[in-house]
């Protein structure tokens, strides 16, 4: 069997509605009952990271976390205002106080999920050498609202390490190393998210129907992989694709995956998508008898997302003009230097693993750097080979011109 390009999601019980082969399913928490708001936030949800998804290079493996990203960035716009809040708005949708209560919700509606692991967590780090002054009333949103950990630092190597030691133990390993190397000397403060996710199937694959068949790649190259197969029975039909659910133990959330039309390429499907459209398709299931064959799963994904997000209109934030003064009492020229985000998945015939991080970097563009020193040897010099341990040369030499070839 050839398979081709496939569009992945992990869809959270609020996105279903297949109730006629999901009575087994436990009820979703009181605090997200379906309602206007709820709904209209998912959507929002679902718009933004079909968007960032649209930016993704044609051809190479994407995976993201629209819960990691969006927390983090709903962190940032409690700390913003003017143009740099219109733009956080405009991108993640709706206003911030709604997006505030839905994450809240969101969060511990996610950790109260029975027969899986999963959570989100959040942390500010900030420069404790009085350089800066946070605003009382944005730690107070990010504390209630987000359950963040506030971590005065030195902003020195032992930063990186920390950071990525707190990134590592919410993902449970899996994103050992979010950061390199230590803070730039003008950083200011890291927002962190960090999701995790660990699920047993409610009906495993069986391994022993497990077998090699080939996958043909976006560029038309043949690939080997290991396909599953299984009968499955909720099934998605869309006016260019056609997918399946597979609910994950507890019922609570499910593993999709949709396979656009003969010949249709994934960006352009992607390209056609929206929030509205998609939630449809998942709230639209039907049953019907599905066989698939479905190959093991093990990605991995980093970027650095300033050019994808400036593209999508989120400029202010990103210059010298944002306006942070919700977040800082101080460092006036205070900005967004950098997005990172890095995702994983592992997908298996027993169950799914997962996780993402993400981090916000401000920095302030008035914190005085030393100069570059500047060697240029364009004039003679010396060279030696040295041992490191004993300081000894065991080549040297001198250049007084350049030899000849």
């Amino acid at each position: 069997m050839i398979c081709k390009n496939i569009l992945l999601l992990l869809a959270p019980a609020l996105l279903q509605s297949c109730s006629d082969n999901q009575t087994s399913n436990p009820p979703t928490p009181p605090a997200l009952q379906a309602s206007a708001v709820t709904n209209l936030q998912a959507e929002h949800m679902a718009n933004f990271s079909l968007k960032l998804l649209q930016q993704a290079a044609a051809g190479e493996n994407v995976l993201i976390s629209p819960l990691s990203l969006s927390s983090a960035l709903a962190m940032l716009a409690n700390g913003t205002e003017g143009e740099s809040l219109a733009e956080l708005e405009e991108l993640l949708g709706g206003h911030r106080d709604q997006r505030n209560t839905f994450i809240k919700h969101y969060s511990a509606h996610l950790a109260s999920a029975r027969e899986l692991k999963a959570h989100s967590a959040n942390s500010i780090w900030y420069r404790d050498d009085g350089s800066i002054r946070m605003n009382a009333r944005f730690v107070s949103a990010s504390e209630e609202f987000y359950k963040a950990e506030i971590k005065p630092t030195a902003f020195d190597a032992q930063t990186t390490e920390d950071i990525n030691s707190w990134v590592s133990k919410k993902t449970d390993g899996q994103i050992p190393s979010l950061l390199a190397g230590p803070p730039p000397p003008n950083s200011l403060l890291y927002l962190i998210n960090a999701v995790s996710f660990d699920a047993p199937w409610d009906t495993p694959f069986e391994e022993v129907l497990t077998k090699e068949s080939p996958f043909s790649a976006a560029d038309g190259t043949i690939q080997p992989a290991q396909f599953m197969s299984s009968s499955e029975s909720r099934y998605i039909k869309m006016e260019q694709a056609q997918g399946f659910a597979k609910s994950y133990a507890g019922g609570g959330y499910s593993f999709v995956a949709l396979l656009p039309n003969e010949g249709l390429a994934m960006a352009d499907f992607v390209s056609s998508l929206n929030g509205s459209k998609l939630l449809k398709a998942l709230r639209s299931q039907r049953h019907e008898d599905i066989s698939i064959s479905f190959p093991k799963l093990n990605l991995s994904y980093r970027a650095e997302l300033t050019h994808q997000l400036q593209a999508l209109g989120l400029v202010d934030i990103f210059t010298h003009q944002a306006n942070l003064s919700s977040m800082l009492e101080s460092a006036n020229d205070a900005y967004v230097s950098n997005v990172i985000h890095e995702a994983k998945l592992k997908l298996g015939s027993k169950g799914t693993k997962a996780a993402a991080a993400t981090a916000i970097i401000l920095r302030d563009k008035c914190i005085a750097l030393p100069p570059a020193i500047e060697l240029n040897f364009n004039r003679p010099f010396l060279l030696m080979i040295v041992d490191d341990e004993l300081k000894l040369p065991i080549f040297m030499g001198i250049v007084n011109e350049m030899p000849k070839s």
